[in-house]
């Protein structure tokens, strides 16, 4: 008889969440950009239970609405789906073989935003397997103007089109693009290869606009041109890293609250390791990723990683 009436609410449950449409979403990691993330889902209907170190971010997903937790456990022992948001490889491992697959529900989505290396997510998913776990790797790009826009682009590392279909919706809910790379890993490859590329770009940008400021020209002049010329990028009309050009970016606030430094040198590390698995040759990637150590080195760490304008501005590269 229990078991009957056990069988029959979890079927009365989950008929009830298909009509809403609305699953129970566990979000671990509410920094700058997964902070955005979980309230949009809140915005959007969702049944948030967040979880971060900081009492501060998950007072903001109460504020908006969700639920804040001061552990991890409940928060995936009550979730029919599972968003991480971790700083790195080591600690997304962590969380995921500490908590995520020892707590899960059987049947878990776990959906992992971090930015993390290819092999380590195509692992995650092998592990994932085992227990009878979906995990899909799905990074973000879009900054954190993006992320509380909800206009992120998610790359997903979905192995078919049906599943890739499960968690659209909710992917759609905290972005504009939402694409599917066709398998485990894959999303972590196209960020790699996306943010390596950002990096170079904001150096170039950063490079140009310096030497601009040093010769004279007015400075949103230079921006408006090379916003409509073949230097234009993401860099020079979203993200432009010259203080009091654009409203609402790190550089006008002193660099604070975008993506750290450090943040971005982890990821050019993935890039670089990535490129030795495969002999890949770097060579611009390599200089920029020595430009970023060598701000690290002189207290950049915590900066928006569009610092590197004012690195250049004051000649501390030399």
């Amino acid at each position: 008889m229990r078991s009957l009436f056990r069988k029959n609410f979890s079927s009365i449950a989950s008929t009830l969440r298909s009509q809403s449409g609305k699953q129970t979403i566990g979000f671990l990691g509410l920094g700058n950009m997964g902070g955005p993330m979980a309230i949009n889902l809140v915005k959007k209907g969702y049944n948030v239970k967040a979880y971060d170190l900081s009492k501060e971010r998950v007072n903001e997903v109460i504020q908006a609405g969700g639920q804040g937790f001061t552990e991890i456990k409940p928060v995936v022992e009550n979730s029919d789906v599972m968003i991480t948001m971790l700083p790195n490889t080591k600690i997304c491992q962590d969380v995921y073989d500490n908590y995520i697959f020892k707590y899960s529900k059987p049947g878990t989505l776990m959906i992992d935003s971090s930015t993390i290396h290819p092999g380590a997510a195509q692992k995650l998913y092998e592990e994932g397997l085992k227990k009878q776990f979906t995990y899909f790797d799905a990074p973000v790009s879009g900054g954190v103007t993006g992320a509380a826009a909800g206009t992120l682009t998610f790359m997903v590392g979905a192995p078919s089109e049906e599943l890739f279909k499960k968690i659209e919706p909710i992917l759609t809910s905290m972005g504009k693009s939402v694409i599917n790379c066709k398998k485990p890993g894959a999303g972590q490859i196209a960020k790699a290869c996306n943010n390596l590329a950002l990096a170079i770009e904001m150096v170039a940008v950063s490079e140009a606009l310096a030497l601009g400021s040093k010769l004279g020209i007015d400075m949103r002049t230079l921006v408006d041109i090379m916003k409509v010329s073949t230097s234009r990028c993401w860099s020079v009309d979203t993200y432009n890293p010259v203080p009091g050009i654009q409203e609402g970016v790190p550089s006008s606030r002193d660099y604070q609250g975008g993506f750290s430094c450090t943040l971005l040198l982890k990821d050019l590390g993935i890039a670089t390791e990535s490129a030795n698995d495969v002999q890949a040759a770097l060579p611009i990637a390599n200089e920029v990723k020595k430009l970023y150590e060598s701000m690290l080195s002189k207290g950049y760490e915590n900066k928006d990683f569009g610092a590197v304008y004012q690195y250049l501005l004051n000649n501390q590269a030399k």
